[in-house]
């Protein structure tokens, strides 16, 4: 549930690592006038630390944004496809009810869609 809740917060947090912001415009592109980190604004956006963040942002993104969700959608795919369980049980019910109840049972997946989506 935690990390159901955390999702878009902590993925928007991956994003924002990419995000670069020009200093002055009309500077010419010298170390004064490049893009700057909007998180950092010493660390140019072309430079080899700006290039680090992205690795670290970009596995994050691929662990956390898209990982997560599509875990849980192959859970409730597994409890659905198998034959010894079901989404009706009740430890299932426990476990990833909070996921789609209240959707058609033939939609359980819509919930892993929507935080993809955010």
């Amino acid at each position: 549930v935690l990390s159901y809740t955390l999702h878009p917060a902590v993925t928007k947090m991956f994003l924002n690592s990419f995000r670069c912001l020009q200093a002055d415009p009309g500077l010419n592109k010298t170390s004064y006038g490049a893009p700057r980190w909007h998180i950092d604004m010493s660390i140019v956006c072309t430079g080899t630390d700006h290039f680090r963040w992205g690795i670290v942002a970009g596995s994050g993104l691929l662990v956390w944004s898209f990982g997560i969700p599509v875990f849980l959608f192959l859970s409730l795919r597994r409890a659905l496809v198998s034959g010894t369980l079901s989404l009706s049980y009740a430890a299932v019910r426990r476990t990833y009810g909070f996921l789609y109840t209240g959707f058609e049972p033939t939609f359980y997946w819509f919930e892993s869609d929507i935080m993809v989506q955010k």
